[in-house]
């Protein structure tokens, strides 16, 4: 392990230097004083710039400026998760290097024979000291598996047993960078409400599959899946074959359970998806559609959207809708506001 210290008005720039065909996710995740992840100081492939541009995350580089980063935030942990390989590509020796540039230079180096491609990995972390008289910044670099994040807080429910689901829409034409950017947002708010802080993953096109669950370890990595374009799932956009896959195995499950469903809202096959809510009303689930990317050219032509038939879903008791083609412009609140207020006015029924 090293370690370097800097004053609290220093600028750091941490570049990442690659050699080899391996390719990577890169994030740097806030932590507060009770050992909570803090989203509004973390930054990932969805949120490039974090709180009062204290975090700015480039192509192979992030930039920190120390005198910007709230004074809650008690430590900064950077994560590298090696993606797999692409299709027709080789595995080749490389190294990675870190190198901070402020008052002082140092290289951290992990060789090929370190990364465990199915694993993120720990490389550094940046804690803030005190001492008597003033407060430093500490950098140490290290290699250690990611193992999650510590996550105390709770949502209050009345039925504190409250599952939680994700539903991703794969079909051809949905836009996978917004879905990525739009459910990591949501992510740990939904993390919050599941009782084991585990969601149920499932993306679906003509057909559905049920993936790895969702935790505080991979949320930042399998939203939409890596290997999406693998899966195979066809070409239409039917959710009703992951709401159905949902349906038979929560039925008989008491628990208040919140299913969120990401998509463009242009289905296939609208009557079938309507019968499975109806039908599904005197189940303990509860399904909220956010739709993005729904402009597509023929309802840009006519000045609306293809949302018409997700607003009649959500006059339902247990459906909600919320239209978030412009979520990047929207507060944190308010998107938890959408995931919660009505999940939360039905659970009290």
């Amino acid at each position: 392990m090293r370690s370097y210290s800097f004053p609290p008005d220093d600028i750091l720039k941490l570049q990442f230097q690659l050699h080899g065909s391996r390719f990577y996710d890169l994030f740097c995740f806030g932590i507060d004083a009770e050992g909570k992840f803090d989203p509004k100081c973390s930054i990932f492939k969805g949120q490039k710039r974090a709180i009062d541009g204290a975090l700015t995350l480039f192509d192979e580089s992030i930039e920190i400026i120390l005198s910007h980063i709230p004074e809650e935030i008690r430590k900064l942990i950077f994560v590298v998760n090696p993606l797999k390989l692409r299709r027709g590509e080789s595995r080749s020796n490389f190294s990675i290097q870190v190198s901070p540039v402020a008052s002082k230079k140092s290289t951290f180096q992990l060789k090929e024979s370190d990364i465990d491609p199915s694993q993120a990995i720990v490389i550094a972390d940046l804690a803030r000291t005190f001492s008597a008289d003033r407060v430093n910044w500490r950098l140490q670099f290290f290699r250690e598996e990611f193992n999650g994040l510590s996550q105390k807080s709770r949502m209050n429910l009345e039925k504190n047993s409250t599952r939680t689901i994700l539903v991703v829409d794969l079909s051809p034409d949905s836009d996978l960078d917004s879905i990525h950017r739009l459910a990591i947002r949501m992510i740990p708010e939904l993390l919050k409400i599941d009782a084991e802080s585990e969601i149920d993953y499932f993306a679906y096109a003509s057909r559905a599959i049920r993936l790895e669950p969702i935790n505080f370890s991979n949320f930042f990595i399998n939203i939409p899946p890596r290997d999406s374009e693998t899966l195979m799932l066809g070409t239409k956009n039917d959710p009703y074959v992951a709401m159905e896959m949902i349906v038979d195995e929560f039925r008989s499950i008491q628990n208040p359970t919140l299913a969120v469903i990401i998509t463009n809202g242009n289905f296939h096959d609208r009557k079938w998806v309507r019968n499975i809510l109806i039908d599904s009303q005197q189940l303990p689930i509860f399904w909220n559609f956010f739709g993005i990317g729904g402009k597509n050219w023929i309802t840009k032509i006519f000045g609306s959207n293809g949302y018409k038939h997700l607003r009649k879903f959500a006059e339902l008791p247990n459906v909600n809708f919320a239209e978030l083609d412009d979520f990047a412009s929207m507060k944190d609140w308010e998107i938890r506001n959408c995931l919660r207020k009505k999940f939360l006015e039905w659970i009290s029924r």
